[in-house]
C-alpha cells in the first residue's frame, strides 16, 4: 500500500541520515548518500512537498561533492541538481545548454564518461541546440574514437549525418595469424569488404574485380589500394579458397558470429558491403547503407583514387612515417657510420654521450654501408617515387643487408644493418601489403635484440616488437605503449620514442593517446634534427586535417572546410627557430635570421625563378605597413646560379615592359637547392607543384 511504502522509504531516510551523522567525515559516506538519494527521490514521487524538496536537493548538494571514486552515484544528483538551480534562476535554452559542457568535462575519465556524454547529446538533440551537438560530437572524436557503443549511439541518435570513425578490431586470419586494426589497414585506401555467399556476395565480389581491372595502371592503384575481405559465413577457411579461385590474394577474416559480431552491427549493418577506411584508418559513417555504386565499380575505383586520402604523395609521407624511414635517414646531410641517425637520436637525450662511435678493422665496410642507406630516399624526393619504385628499393636494400649479415657476421656495428633490414621488411609490408613482410621484420628484431645493441639504438627493434606486442595484447594497450617509452632499465633512451608511441597509439585509433605522444616529442624534441622529418609531418596542417577525416566529401564546403583549417592563423603547436643562409644572385651571403634586422620575414620556397612567386602578393601588405617591419624572400631550390639569373632577367624585363613596378621582395638561392637541410627542417615537400 502506498501507506506502507511511505513508512519504509523514511525508515531508509532516518537509517541513512543517523548513519551520515555518525560518520561525517568518513571517506564512504557517499555510498550511503547514495541510498539517502534513491530514498528521497522515492518519497517525492510519493509526497512532492516542499519541505521534501528541500530536503533533496541537499543531499544532492552534499552527493556532487563526492570525488571521481564516487562518479557514477554522484552523477544523477549532479545532474539533477544543475537543471534545478537554472530553473529557479529562470535561466533559458541556451543557460541550460551552456551548463551541460562543464559538466561534461567533470565527468571524462570516469567510469561513466560514456553515459554523461549519451545524456547531454540527447538533450542538445532535444533542445535542437546544434552548437552543443557538434561539441559534443568533437568530445566523442576525441575522447572513445573508437568506442563501439558510442559509434553505434551516434548513428542511431544523429539521423542522417554522416561522421568518421576509426575501424577498430582484432580479428584472426584464414592464415591462422592476429590481424589488429588500424594497424593493418594503416597506410592505404583499404576496401574492407563484408560478404556471404547466402547473399550475392560472390557475385558483387566478381563485378568489383571487373571494374578494378578496367583501371588505368598509370593510376597506380596497387601501390595506394589494398582490399581485405571478412566472411560472414563461419567458413573454416573465412572464405580465403572462394578469393583464390576468383583471383585474388587479399588477406580473409574470420567473423565470429557473423551479422551479430558488435563489429558487423558497428560499422557494416548490412551487406554485402565495400567499407571505405583512409590511410589513418577511418571510415565513414554513412547512414544510407548503399553498397553497389550507381556508375559501375570502375568509375568508382578511379573516383576514389582521385581523392585527397588516396592522393600519391599524402600516402607515401604516411607509409614511409609507419615504415620508420625517419629512424634510419639522416635529414642533416650525408650517411655517417660512426654517426649513424639512431646513434644520434641517442645523443640528442644524453649530451653526455660521445657523438661519434669508433669504427675499427671488424665493423662493415663504409662502402657497403652507403649502398645500403642508398635504397633510403630522404623526403621529398621518397614521396615522389612510384609504389614500384618504393618495393624495389626496400627489396634491395633487404638483399644487401642480408648479405652484409652473411659476411660480416663478427662486425661490431652489425646493428646499423640489422635497423635497415627491419625497416626495409616494415616497408615491404607496408608497401606489398603482405604479412610474411612484417613476420620477417619481427623475427630479425627478435634475433636483433638477443645480439645486443649499444644503449638506446636498439629503438627500431623495439618498435617492431611493441607492434606485435599490441596486435597480440586483449586489454592494458596504452600500458604497452607507455612500457615502449619509458623502457625500464634503459639509459639513455632515444630521442624518437615519444614520435613512434604516437604513431602506435595512431594504430590503435586511440586520438586522445596519440595527441598525449604528439605533445610530449614536440615539447622535447621540435628542434633536434634527428627528427625533422618527423617533426615537420606532427606539425604540417594538411597532415592534422587529414589525420581523422573520413572518407566522405559532399558539397561546396568541403573545399572551403579544409582550406579554412588550414589558413586558420593560430599558432604553430611548437617553438622552431631557423638558422638559414641564402646566396645572392650576385654571390653574397645572407643569413637568417642575422640580416633580417629584426624584421619579420616571409620566406617563400619555389622550384625556379620564371613566373612571379607568390610572396608578390604580400608587397601592398607590407608597404602599407607603418613600421617597415617585414622582408619579403623568394627563396630559389636550384643551384643553377646561371639559369636562375636568366630566368629573373627574364621577369624583370617582363616588368619593364609592362610598366609594372619593381618587386617586393628578394630573389635568392638556396645552395644544395631540394638537398638542402632546410627542406628537411620545415618539411618542404611539393614545391614543385605550389610555392
Amino acid at each position: 500500500s502506498s501507506a506502507r511504502k511511505k513508512l519504509g522509504i523514511r525508515r531508509a531516510i532516518r537509517s541513512s541520515e543517523a548513519l551520515l551523522e555518525e560518520n561525517a567525515t568518513a571517506p564512504n559516506r557517499f555510498e550511503v548518500l547514495g541510498v539517502l538519494y534513491q530514498a528521497q527521490q522515492a518519497q517525492l514521487k510519493l509526497d512532492d512537498s516542499a519541505i521534501n524538496r528541500r530536503a533533496f536537493l541537499e543531499t544532492c548538494r552534499a552527493l556532487a561533492q563526492a570525488p571521481n571514486k564516487y562518479a557514477a552515484l554522484r552523477l544523477d544528483a549532479d545532474l539533477l541538481l544543475s537543471q534545478a538551480e537554472l530553473a529557479q534562476q529562470g535561466a533559458d535554452q541556451q543557460a541550460r545548454a551552456d551548463a551541460l559542457k562543464p559538466l561534461v568535462q567533470r565527468y571524462l575519465g570516469t567510469e561513466v564518461q560514456t553515459k554523461v556524454v549519451r545524456i547531454a547529446l540527447t538533450m542538445a538533440i532535444e533542445m535542437g541546440d546544434a552548437g552543443l551537438i557538434g561539441y559534443l560530437r568533437q568530445v566523442i572524436a576525441e575522447e572513445f574514437p573508437g568506442d563501439l557503443e558510442m559509434i553505434n549511439f551516434q548513428r542511431d541518435t544523429l539521423a542522417g549525418q554522416v561522421f568518421g570513425a576509426p575501424f577498430v578490431g582484432r580479428f584472426e586470419g584464414a592464415d591462422g595469424k592476429t590481424y589488429r586494426f588500424p594497424m593493418d589497414s594503416m597506410g592505404k585506401t583499404t576496401m574492407m569488404y563484408f560478404w556471404s555467399k547466402e547473399n550475392d556476395g560472390v557475385e558483387l565480389l566478381k563485378d568489383m574485380l571487373e571494374g578494378w581491372s578496367k583501371v588505368p595502371a598509370e593510376l597506380d592503384g596497387a601501390g595506394r589500394y589494398q582490399f581485405i575481405s571478412f566472411n560472414l559465413d563461419g567458413l573454416a577457411d573465412a572464405g580465403e579458397s572462394i578469393l583464390r579461385e576468383n583471383g585474388v590474394d587479399w588477406p580473409a577474416m574470420h567473423l565470429p558470429d557473423g551479422k551479430e559480431n558488435p563489429v558487423y552491427k558497428t560499422y557494416v549493418r548490412n551487406d554485402p558491403k565495400l567499407l571505405m577506411t583512409t590511410p589513418t584508418g577511418y571510415a565513414a559513417m554513412v547512414m544510407s547503407g548503399a553498397t553497389r555504386p550507381g556508375k559501375g565499380w570502375e568509375r568508382s575505383f578511379q573516383s576514389g583514387l582521385a581523392r585527397s586520402w588516396s592522393e600519391a604523395r599524402y600516402v607515401s609521407q604516411i607509409q614511409s612515417l609507419l615504415i620508420g624511414d625517419f629512424l634510419v635517414i639522416d635529414p642533416t646531410g650525408d650517411f655517417n657510420p660512426a654517426a649513424p641517425p639512431e646513434w644520434k637520436a641517442v645523443v640528442a637525450v644524453d649530451s653526455k654521450q660521445d657523438p661519434q662511435l669508433s669504427r675499427s678493422a671488424k665493423s662493415v665496410p663504409a662502402e657497403k654501408l652507403a649502398a645500403i642507406q642508398a635504397c633510403f630516399v630522404k623526403p621529398p624526393m621518397r614521396y615522389r617515387l612510384t609504389s614500384a619504385e618504393v618495393r624495389a628499393n626496400y627489396a634491395k636494400a633487404e638483399q644487401l643487408c642480408r648479405q652484409a649479415m652473411a659476411e660480416h657476421a663478427d662486425a661490431d656495428d652489425l646493428w646499423i644493418v640489422r635497423n635497415r633490414l627491419i625497416v626495409s621488411l616494415m616497408g615491404r609490408w607496408k608497401a606489398e601489403s603482405k604479412r610474411e613482410h612484417f613476420d620477417a621484420a619481427l623475427k630479425e628484431a627478435t634475433a636483433a635484440i638477443e645480439a645486443g645493441y649499444p644503449a638506446g639504438t636498439d629503438i627500431v627493434a623495439r618498435f617492431c616488437l611493441t607492434r606485435e606486442a599490441l596486435r597480440q595484447a586483449e586489454t592494458d594497450l596504452p600500458g604497452v605503449i607507455d612500457r615502449f617509452v619509458r623502457a625500464d632499465g634503459m639509459d639513455p633512451k632515444s630521442a624518437s620514442a615519444n614520435m613512434l608511441a604516437s604513431l602506435l597509439a595512431l594504430e590503435l585509433g586511440e586520438r586522445k593517446l596519440h595527441e598525449h605522444y604528439r605533445r610530449a616529442s614536440l615539447d622535447l624534441h621540435a628542434q633536434t634534427p634527428v627528427l625533422w622529418n618527423a617533426t615537420s609531418f606532427l606539425m604540417d596542417r594538411y597532415q592534422r586535417y587529414w589525420l581523422y577525416h573520413p572518407p566522405f566529401t559532399a558539397g561546396w564546403t568541403y573545399g572551403r572546410r579544409q582550406g579554412h583549417f588550414l589558413a586558420i592563423g593560430t599558432p604553430e603547436d611548437a617553438q622552431r627557430s631557423v638558422q638559414l643562409e641564402l646566396k645572392s644572385l650576385d654571390g653574397d651571403t645572407v643569413r637568417i635570421p642575422e640580416d633580417a634586422d629584426g624584421k619579420w620575414t616571409i620566406i617563400e620556397f619555389r622550384p625556379d625563378a620564371a613566373s612571379t612567386p607568390h610572396v608578390q602578393r604580400y608587397g601592398t601588405f607590407v608597404e602599407t605597413r607603418p613600421f617597415q617591419d617585414v622582408q619579403l624572400i623568394a627563396a630559389v631550390l636550384d643551384d643553377d646560379v646561371a639559369a636562375v639569373q636568366t630566368a629573373y632577367n627574364a621577369r624583370q624585363e617582363e616588368l619593364e615592359k609592362r610598366r609594372r613596378p619593381p618587386e617586393p621582395f628578394q630573389t635568392l638561392i638556396v645552395p644544395g637547392g631540394i638537398n638542402h637541410p632546410i627542406v628537411q627542417q620545415m618539411g618542404v615537400l611539393s614545391e614543385d607543384n605550389r610555392p
